[in-house]
């Protein structure tokens, strides 16, 4: 994967410890900036190391795939598109974790990934329900809305990360480039507001064979190092 970004937007950010009931497995840092007056979530990938924010698209084993019932709609398209070959932008987890965000903090959150091998998503949900998705889908670009429905007449645009751009310009009035794509997210001084508490470390692993067997090899190695006469005593 080339160069990645993936992060969500939230209109009002009042009581971020709301993020907590979210699983372990979606650790989360918010940020706040002074360019603008909404909170940058990032929820990212537990098995790595965090170093950058917006920097990992976070695991999807607590995320559902399918949507819910209101949103049947949308599971007939990923269907649609897989069988065009053309699903692969069709983010199905991110966008679930997107109503997740928007349910939790009770507001009006955007989420976007993107990256430079043609992935470029960006949705907006309200208090849990999906408000619009945006995304490429190989040659065309898939539009869905409350209002209007699913729409893939529009041809996607040969421009990198231009969904991104666009949508994240709309919800905040700021152009998307001065802190993500040209690598310089530092510009926007960003301060971390709160955070995930610390996952528990990670159980140790299991030996070759079994904790059972483990043991009953140390037992043989500790018999066969005994001297013959401590076998006495």
């Amino acid at each position: 994967m080339g160069y990645l970004l993936a992060f969500s937007v939230a209109k009002e950010c009042a009581d971020s410890s709301k993020l907590e009931e979210l699983p372990q497995s979606l650790p989360w840092k918010v940020f706040g900036t002074e360019q603008f007056p909404e909170k940058l979530v990032d929820v990212f990938d537990f098995r790595k190391d965090w170093e950058y924010p917006f920097s990992s698209v976070p695991a999807v084993k607590d995320i559902p795939l399918q949507f819910p019932a209101p949103l049947g709609a949308l599971n007939e398209l990923y269907d649609e598109l897989r069988k065009k070959n053309r699903a692969n932008g069709f983010k199905r987890a991110f966008i679930n974790l997107n109503l997740q965000l928007s349910q939790l903090l009770s507001t009006e959150v955007l989420s976007v990934i993107s990256d430079d091998e043609g992935t470029d998503l960006a949705c907006v949900s309200v208090d849990g329900q999906l408000k619009k998705l945006r995304f490429r889908a190989g040659k065309i670009e898939a539009n869905w809305s409350r209002e209007m429905g699913t729409n893939l007449d529009k041809k996607s645009s040969s421009r990198l990360h231009k969904i991104a751009e666009d949508e994240c310009f709309e919800f905040l009035n700021f152009r998307l480039p001065m802190f993500g794509f040209d690598g310089a997210s530092d510009s926007l001084e960003l301060e971390i507001l709160n955070s995930s508490p610390p996952l528990p470390p990670s159980p140790p692993k299991p030996p070759r064979g079994g904790w059972v067997a483990h043991e009953r090899r140390l037992k043989e190695q500790a018999r066969a190092s005994r001297k013959w006469w401590q076998f006495w005593l």
